[in-house]
């Protein structure tokens, strides 16, 4: 049975994840509704009137922001649904209006604000889902090598092949996989095992004997076991 203790921070990451991915595509969307809607406004100048501070029953305080002007010979009082802390009453301030809803002002300053933030708040809440999540899958993963190293079935492949794993880069470099093969004399069938990523030359192993952990019921869980390879002396591993 799998630990709980890991599944869960795996479950927990990838809810972060997907809210974040969420928040994400929304700004994505706020974005492109925001550039369509000042494309079709106009800039205008405005005037503070009012700013009203209330606080909310946590003690976070909020400003009503109200904002005089005219357009098209016509004037209007309305309140804005932003503020900032360089506002303050009587402070002339830009605002795009829409000629077919002249009392629907944005403050030019403030007019990508909703996008910013749900962007922001989107990669902050992906990157710490993405990072709950990978410690889980750690934590599953050696969970997974100690029950098979403790009930599984140790065998010895032969390292056949090595290949270079393109899908993966780090700092220009990608890593080798090795391939490994074993044949079961008694059964005469043949298995082949992937192993771990591998951050040096591969040459030295080709031929070289693998302890390879297999579960009993299930060959095709299994672990490589990468120290127990012979290291050509100088040789160094630098596992990523």
């Amino acid at each position: 049975m799998k630990n709980p203790g890991h599944i869960i921070p795996v479950v927990m990451g990838m809810i972060f994840f997907l809210v974040g991915l969420g928040l994400v595509f929304g700004g994505v969307k706020y974005t492109i509704s925001t550039k369509e809607r000042i494309s079709e406004s106009e800039v205008i100048m405005g005037e503070i009137t009012e700013i009203n501070t209330w606080y909310d029953s946590d003690g976070d305080s909020h400003h009503d922001v109200f904002v005089e002007y005219e357009y098209d010979g016509k004037e209007y009082d309305r309140e804005l649904n932003s503020y900032s802390s360089s506002m303050y009453e009587g402070k002339k301030i830009e605002l795009y209006v829409r000629p077919d809803a002249p009392g629907d002002a944005t403050a030019v300053s403030m007019a990508n604000f909703g996008s910013y933030m749900l962007l922001g708040m989107g990669a902050i809440f992906a990157i710490v889902g993405f990072f709950i999540m990978r410690t889980g899958v750690k934590g599953l993963t050696g969970s997974s090598v100690r029950r098979l190293k403790k009930n599984g079935k140790a065998v010895y492949a032969t390292v056949t092949n090595a290949y270079l794993d393109m899908s993966t880069e780090v700092n220009g470099r990608s890593p080798y996989w090795l391939e490994c093969k074993y044949e079961d004399t008694y059964t005469g069938n043949t298995y082949l095992f992937r192993s771990e990523n591998l951050w040096e030359m591969p040459d030295p192993y080709i031929g070289q004997q693998i302890l390879v952990y297999v579960d009993n019921k299930d060959w095709k869980k299994y672990h490589v076991d990468m120290d127990s390879l012979k290291k050509p002396a100088g040789m160094v591993y630098d596992y990523r």
